[in-house]
């Protein structure tokens, strides 16, 4: 009786530690995860910025991006950031749609945008009606 009683302990603590190893595991993964660089966002443009100086969000502002003039409304995405000039919803450009006209989704894409030469692949846009070339960009 008294070997069983050892043996069960054993068994027991064993079970504990594996447990503590586990919680200990998994909290550090979670925290690893929490402070990625890849989950972390990015600061506004300064033109964006410079925008909604003075403003509120939801009010109209606009900007001059490397894309044109831009029209929209100032948010504050978090409160670590200063509120900022969002772009409205635009369509993709000409360039973007062309790239991908006569292929599939996944296809391999490339056209010259106003940052410069774009390359990434073709994928459906607006509710899957529409096929554009979305480039492969370090965000």
């Amino acid at each position: 009786m008294k070997h069983l009683f050892v043996v069960a302990l054993a068994g027991a603590l064993c079970c504990a530690a594996v447990a503590g190893q586990a919680d200990a595991s998994a909290a550090g993964t979670q925290a690893s995860a929490a402070s990625s660089p890849t989950q972390e966002r990015r600061a506004p443009p300064p033109e964006a910025v410079a925008a909604c100086k003075g403003l509120k969000a939801d009010q109209a502002c606009s900007f001059t991006s490397p894309r044109g003039a831009e029209k929209g409304s100032c948010v504050q995405r978090d409160a670590s950031l200063q509120v900022a000039c969002r772009p409205e919803q635009r369509g993709l450009p000409a360039e973007a749609l062309a790239a991908c006209k006569g292929s599939k989704p996944d296809a391999a894409c490339s056209f010259i945008s106003p940052e410069g030469a774009e390359s990434g692949v073709c994928v459906l846009h607006g509710q899957g009606s529409v096929l554009g070339c979305r480039p492969a960009r370090n965000r």
